[in-house]
């Protein structure tokens, strides 16, 4: 269902974020799983209440939706090149890896075992 989804709606690269201040915290978030939302937003010149406006309407997430689909994607790739679910959930920063286990199933509604068994993964960026 996820590939025939992507597929239908396959873009070649995602659009990226109007907002300057938005790409900022795109890449921010990319790099590390913190960002200091009011530094960023008083440099851009925004209240937090619009920076996190702006990051949702740019993005299509808010902020911790794509914070935590940031972390899943980390743990499915190191799974990938062959680490553990408690390796992996280390890396991503969480807790352990009944709390990757627990994250990723509300996320998509099967474990990361059975998820990595069973579906080939295709991200658009």
């Amino acid at each position: 269902l996820i590939i025939a989804i992507l597929a239908a709606v396959e873009l070649p690269h995602p659009p990226a974020p109007r907002h300057p201040a938005a790409r900022r915290m795109c890449a921010s978030l990319d790099a590390r799983d913190h960002v200091d939302l009011a530094r960023l937003s008083h440099q851009a010149g925004l209240s937090a209440r619009q920076m996190r406006h702006a990051f949702a309407r740019d993005v299509g997430l808010p902020m911790g939706a794509y914070l935590r689909w940031k972390r899943l994607r980390r743990a499915i790739s190191a799974v990938e090149e062959g680490a553990s679910l408690s390796a992996a959930a280390a890396a991503a920063g969480f807790a352990d890896s009944a709390h990757l286990s627990r994250v990723f199933r509300e996320q998509f509604g099967m474990t990361p075992t059975q998820a990595l068994a069973s579906v080939r993964w295709r991200t658009l960026d």
